[in-house]
């Protein structure tokens, strides 16, 4: 539904006009054009106040559930064109919740003026970017079902022919993988007809409650019924908790409406469409990824010609480790001391490239303890190859609201479990002398150390 420029005296039958639209529509809806109404200070450039029409449409937005979708490329999308323009936002896409419920990574995108005062608009649902990603992903809701832990100890405790302990903990942690991904989308096809049976099944007890009470057996199974439905619901809560990454909002209240539209905000708002280069935009998903690549590989790349050295008379002998340090330090790993550090690892946190989170090693200690201690017992003899742990994936978040170059994002490592279990454990160890073979002047990254920051001249 697009509408050409309002005039002041129409803003309000035209407001009155889509609250009824708004109130009447039960289809999914996207009202998108020049609406000529500002609904915050920040949409002019210049000094403004919202007014009454600002207010009146901010109700209507908020009444009815709609979602101004969020613009990319730019902050306005008028222009007076004056050497000193005024700049305004009066052009908007809002969506409905079933809208966004049938497209989740709708977005708007500004596109350049030639000829009109107003931007065109680009609207993207990107569908294709949906029926692409195939990836495996890990479910925490897999650790309810019954058989969970007897196939991951069955295919863990298949036979592995390997040359090291990372190698065959490589084959046994893929092979995983290959088994769940499968196990997944079966285990999803049959809750779905069993979520589909229930409601049925529920629907006639109620028509049959209607006109007579329900017999002792049936309110039984009535009961059953709800509480299965109850079960389903709290694993699609814990679904799409898991993608919104909210951790200060408590599970368990039915929050799966809320959690759905967190992750699909996020992904708009993380999705990357343009970078600037050399005064040129690059659109191209593929060419993007092309020019993030090399930049973090030049900026965090080894040199060619690496000449840093440490000179060890820089420390005096209080500040260095003692021997009695050392002992504690190179002491063998125990089973215990492995299981304290996986425990310790904070749950739904982002996993790495492996997709395989902490929750994963927690629930199923019992049956990967004994390869995770053989790649301990390698580490010892500096034999255990890390290279096939040690690797990430990049992700960018925008340190600016409209991040057009790389240098404007922040580069986030996620590196896999299994490696983080070996960076923990050696700072554990590391903890207990930290304090005393720092200088007094580091506090960044020290535990129980406040980084006061400019606040005490520090720069």
């Amino acid at each position: 539904m697009f509408m050409d420029q309002l005039k002041m005296k129409e803003r309000k039958f035209f407001l009155t006009e889509l609250a009824q639209i708004c109130y009447e529509n039960k289809d999914p809806m996207l009202v998108g054009g020049d609406f000529n109404i500002l609904r915050f200070s920040d949409e002019k450039n210049k000094n403004f106040r919202p007014n009454r029409y600002s207010y009146m449409f901010n109700l209507i937005i908020n009444s009815y559930a709609l979602r101004d979708l969020t613009l990319n490329g730019g902050l306005y999308t008028w222009s007076n064109n004056h050497e000193d323009p005024t700049l305004e936002k009066l052009d908007r896409c809002l969506m409905s919740e079933n809208w966004e419920s049938l497209f989740p990574l709708s977005n708007l995108r500004k596109i350049p003026r030639y000829l009109s005062d107003h931007n065109p608009l680009l609207l993207c649902t990107d569908q294709d970017k949906i029926k692409k990603n195939k990836t495996f992903s890990f479910e925490n809701s897999w650790f309810k079902q019954e058989d969970f832990l007897p196939k991951i100890q069955e295919i863990w405790g298949r036979k592995v022919t390997a040359s090291s302990a990372a190698e065959r903990w490589y084959i046994k942690i893929n092979r995983v993988k290959k088994f769940l991904k499968g196990w997944g989308l079966n285990l999803k096809g049959q809750v779905r007809r069993y979520k589909h049976l229930l409601q049925d099944e529920l629907t006639k007890l109620e028509k049959r409650e209607e006109s007579s009470s329900l017999p002792a057996d049936l309110l039984d199974k009535k009961t059953f019924i709800q509480t299965e439905l109850q079960k389903l619901l709290e694993e699609e809560e814990e679904y799409w908790h898991k993608r919104s990454n909210l951790n200060w909002l408590l599970q368990g209240d039915n929050n799966t409406a809320f959690f759905q539209k967190v992750a699909n905000g996020k992904k708009r708002k993380n999705t990357i469409f343009c970078l600037q280069k050399d005064e040129k935009s690059i659109v191209e998903d593929e060419k993007i990824l092309e020019h993030a690549t090399m930049y973090y590989k030049d900026l965090f790349g080894p040199s060619e010609n690496p000449t840093f050295k440490l000179d060890s008379s820089c420390w005096d002998e209080q500040d260095k480790v003692t021997q009695e340090e050392n002992d504690l330090l190179c002491r063998p790993f125990t089973l215990d001391e492995i299981q304290t550090v996986i425990f310790s690892l904070e749950k739904n946190s982002a996993p790495g490239p492996d997709h395989i989170p902490v929750e994963f090693y927690q629930n199923c200690w019992e049956i990967i303890k004994e390869d995770t201690m053989d790649m301990f017992l390698e580490f010892e003899i500096h034999n255990l190859d890390l290279g096939r742990l040690n690797y990430g994936v990049i992700t960018l978040i925008p340190k600016l609201k409209e991040a057009t170059k790389i240098q404007q994002y922040r580069p986030i490592c996620l590196l896999n479990v299994s490696f983080k279990i070996f960076t923990k454990a050696l700072m554990l160890r590391f903890e207990n002398c930290m304090s005393r073979i720092t200088n007094v002047c580091q506090s960044a990254f020290i535990k129980r150390k406040k980084h006061y920051g400019r606040s005490n001249g520090i720069s």
